[in-house]
């Protein structure tokens, strides 16, 4: 369907992003903050809320690619670390998507930072 189609080719420019950082030296912590954290990410997410509310199991896809990272996290840093990096930026995510009170950008600028941090630190 148009619908999975959009899905599955958000989790592509996704990845794609993550592989650019990859080439750029960073580990897979350090990619998944910085592409995660994109100013033009929000934009495409909303568009996913859209076809989600339409139908629920089209979240699969997204499950399994949001599984695969998270395991790619945990083989760059402890599990907790990798978890607390991906709940952050989740956090910071979707407050934008949803168009929630979020930080000022200075706040959200320290916090990717300090998620860089930690991601250098890697297991």
């Amino acid at each position: 369907s148009l619908m999975l189609a959009l899905i599955e080719a958000s989790c592509r420019v996704f990845d794609r992003q993550l592989e650019r950082q990859l080439k750029r030296g960073k580990n897979f912590a350090e990619a998944f903050v910085v592409a995660s954290t994109r100013d033009d990410s929000a934009h495409a997410a909303r568009a996913l809320i859209a076809v989600v509310a339409h139908d629920p199991a089209l979240l699969e896809p997204l499950r399994l690619r949001y599984a695969a990272w998270q395991k790619r996290l945990e083989t760059t840093l402890d599990a907790d670390e990798a978890a607390l990096i991906r709940f952050a930026i989740d956090g910071i995510w979707f407050s934008q998507i949803l168009q929630l009170p979020t930080p000022r950008k200075a706040v959200v600028e320290k916090m990717q930072k300090k998620l860089l941090k930690i991601a250098q630190r890697s297991a």
